[in-house]
């Protein structure tokens, strides 16, 4: 057993040559890719069935569910209160585009948008058209504006044409 001040000094040590130490595990890693996925599928042959069972088991079970749920949502930085009151205060429609939860793109689910920043501030609950977009756009609202300035400029140029005829 490994004492209390032993753990400490251990803790101390990764945390000051973190960047060091994963860099030397990566390149160990590296040399030694294949001996590595060897094992690894060595182990999985050995016990398939097991494997397979408790991996059914896991993804069928509620609780496993509602903790990827809590995972994915916190990478985020959200929790599922913040969800279940934002959806609630959107009345479950997109921010963006107010269609009600986008079932045709999103399968009924609104995503968590997020800024994307360290750590990450929640917005808002987006269908993933509308997320998507917001993405292609790298976020900047200076894009999104040369975007609709690009669109007003053909939308007025074909209204004209219009009238013109």
């Amino acid at each position: 057993m490994i004492s209390e001040e032993k753990k400490a000094y251990n803790k101390k040590y990764y945390e000051e040559n973190k960047e060091f130490l994963r860099n030397q595990n990566k390149v160990w890693r590296k040399e030694h890719k294949e001996e590595l996925a060897k094992k690894g599928k060595n182990k999985y042959e050995e016990n398939k069935e097991q494997i397979l069972a408790q991996s059914k088991e896991y993804r069928s079970r509620e609780k496993s569910k509602e903790m990827i749920r809590k995972r994915r949502l916190s990478k985020l930085g959200w929790t599922p209160d913040m969800y279940a009151n934002k959806l609630k205060e959107q009345k479950g429609l997109c921010a963006i585009c107010k269609i009600p939860t986008a079932p045709l793109c999103t399968g009924g689910i609104l995503g968590a948008d997020h800024e994307h920043t360290v750590p990450p501030k929640p917005r808002g609950l987006l269908c993933s058209r509308c997320n998507t977009g917001l993405g292609q756009f790298l976020d900047n609202p200076i894009l999104l504006l040369e975007a609709i300035i690009y669109l007003a400029k053909y939308a007025l140029e074909a209204q004209n044409n219009e009238q013109s005829l």
